[in-house]
């Protein structure tokens, strides 16, 4: 009889988690954000959440599992594809709080964990990328907490498709980060990240175009952090969905306006 390894135990026990996530039921996430109930397309990430004791901040609101299907005991992936062993801050399964998942179809999944005790008690996000139901690909982010994770599915030159991703996570009390995201082959590819100096910075598909952007709040400091004054600023994501460019803020406000649900063009103040 084979032993299993602390890793290998690991491993064992993420693949049911992964085999729920990808058959669980679920609602359906469309291309303005909003929750429906359609049947998912090419064109269309849709999220799977895992319960679990972590949760995540989103902008919109989160699809939720309607399913009531239990997670088997243990389930082999069925490929034979070579599982990408964890980073040591997931060491064990309990150390690895699941976020959100997203499937983006071709098989593939995209995932954030969070894993709380990692750097000292900084914590990390770790992302996972997972094809057939196999994680292929780790990546873990010491010193930050995993908040958003959205997914879309937008179409590509030659009738590709561009698998791309946002996660945001937050840095500390008064600042976050948004790192683009793409899935390249069995890899996660990381572009641009963009970051506030509070932890308002959202993911969204501001223009609908399935190409994940992001918004975000940032205070001038003047004269400080406490009495300073805030305004929205908006990046646009390119059609190859790797780089996030700055398009400009809304007007400076005492206290956040609305959220905005478009592209800002005005000037930043940034402090």
């Amino acid at each position: 009889m084979t032993r299993l390894t602390g890793r290998t135990r690991w491993l064992v026990g993420l693949f049911p988690v992964v085999l729920f996530v990808v058959a669980g039921c679920s609602s359906t996430v469309d291309g303005s954000g909003r929750v429906g109930g359609t049947t998912v397309t090419s064109s269309t990430a849709s999220s799977r959440d895992f319960p679990s004791g972590s949760s995540g901040r989103s902008d919109s609101a989160s699809p939720s599992v309607t399913g009531t299907g239990s997670i088997p005991a243990s389930a082999p992936a069925s490929s034979g594809r070579a599982s990408a062993a964890p980073p040591s801050v997931c060491a064990k399964q309990s150390d690895c709080k699941l976020v959100k998942s997203w499937n983006v179809g071709g098989g593939y999944l995209v995932a954030a964990f969070s894993a709380p005790n990692a750097a000292n008690g900084l914590g990390a996000s770790v992302m996972m990328l997972a094809r057939d139901e196999v994680p292929v690909y780790w990546r873990a982010i010491n010193g930050e907490t995993p908040g958003e994770l959205l997914c879309k599915v937008a179409s590509g030159g030659a009738g590709g498709t561009v698998r791309n991703c946002v996660m945001v996570d937050y840095v500390g009390a008064h600042a976050a980060t948004a790192r683009s995201m793409i899935v390249s082959a069995d890899e996660l590819d990381f572009g641009t990240t963009v970051g506030t100096d509070t932890p308002g910075l959202h993911a969204a598909d501001l223009d609908h175009d399935l190409l994940v952007d992001v918004y975000g709040l940032n205070n001038n400091y003047k004269p400080d952090y406490a009495s300073g004054h805030v305004q929205w600023q908006t990046w646009r994501r390119s059609a190859d969905g790797a780089t996030l460019t700055d398009t400009g803020c809304g007007p400076l406000a005492a206290s956040a306006p609305p959220p905005p649900t478009t592209f800002l063009t005005g000037s930043c103040d940034s402090g």
